[in-house]
């Protein structure tokens, strides 16, 4: 009689959630993002082609989570948190 074999545990690799991101626009894997800890916006930043977005950011935010609203603004299917300095020029001198 042979002896009976042990079975192996094996243990599952968890990936942390990746730091740089792909740009829509230039498809580099430049695009960062930078939050200051108590402010509820987030500036995402592609460093290749410069496109950026201010993002709003919520306690329970990753990273990831910004990107993703950065890549809907970028991409035209979700518009800014806030409008630029042009648009909201544009709102007080037509006065709504």
């Amino acid at each position: 009689m042979g002896r009976r074999r042990r079975r192996r545990i094996r243990k599952k690799v968890i990936k942390p959630p990746p730091k740089v991101f792909t740009c829509p626009l230039c498809n580099e894997e430049a695009v960062a993002v930078y939050h200051e800890d108590g402010s509820e916006y987030a500036e995402v930043i592609c460093s290749n082609c410069k496109a950026h977005a201010r993002v709003r950011w919520l306690p329970s935010y990753m990273a990831v989570d910004a990107y993703a609203e950065f890549y809907d603004i970028v991409t035209g299917s979700k518009k800014p948190a806030e409008p630029s300095l042009t648009e909201s020029a544009e709102l007080s001198a037509t006065g709504e």
